[in-house]
């Protein structure tokens, strides 16, 4: 295992202090750089390590679990969680929102290279949140766009297609892009109704 010392550190969190004790024993002759904690401790030594990944090994699918989910997607921190009683229930309880790895328990695992799958699903998720984020301000673009080329089209008595153009032009000749011109068009049609 003398990849590992390229990797950030780990902190153990378990439910169970012989489990944690189990896996420090089978990693600790390789590496400094695994650290073991209670829940009520994880926050605190996270913010003492940073970069550390955490890998959470519960019995079984719970609040704390999600508690601790929900830390590592706030956080963005990689996880990996193995859980002893592992079936469709347990996972169904988890968050629909897969950014780590849920695995059976098993401490003769290389959770390290597992760490480097569950890099590979945040980074993932990550991509597909930007996606959509772009999409939904694509849309709200859009909707903003309509409404004022509505307003456009009654004001001026213009069609759909003429309407549209007035405001692709606007945004031409002032260097903008046509959301902004739209934007600004709600603007100043709900100012001048304000001021009637």
């Amino acid at each position: 295992m003398p990849h590992f010392s390229t990797q950030p550190p780990v902190i153990l969190c378990s439910d169970k202090r012989e489990e944690r004790a189990q896996i420090l024993a089978q990693y600790a002759p390789t590496s400094h750089r695994v650290f073991d904690c209670h829940l009520t401790e994880l926050e605190a030594l996270a913010r003492q390590h940073s970069n550390a990944q955490i890998l959470l090994c519960w019995s079984a699918s719970c609040a704390e679990v999600q508690m601790v989910v929900e830390f590592c997607r706030a956080h963005d921190r990689n996880l990996v969680v193995m859980l002893k009683q592992f079936n469709s229930q347990h996972i169904s309880n988890l968050t629909q929102e897969l950014d780590y790895v849920v695995m059976p328990y098993s401490p003769q695992c290389d959770w390290i290279s597992w760490f480097d799958y569950a890099a590979m699903v945040r980074a993932r998720y990550q991509h597909i949140q930007a996606q959509i984020a772009s999409l939904q301000q694509k849309l709200e673009e859009r909707k903003i766009i309509e409404k004022a080329k509505g307003l456009v089209m009654r004001h001026h008595r213009l069609d759909e297609q003429s309407a549209y153009k007035a405001l692709r032009d606007s945004a031409m000749q002032n260097s903008q892009p046509i959301y902004q011109v739209a934007k600004n068009v709600l603007v100043s049609m709900q100012a001048q109704s304000a001021a009637k």
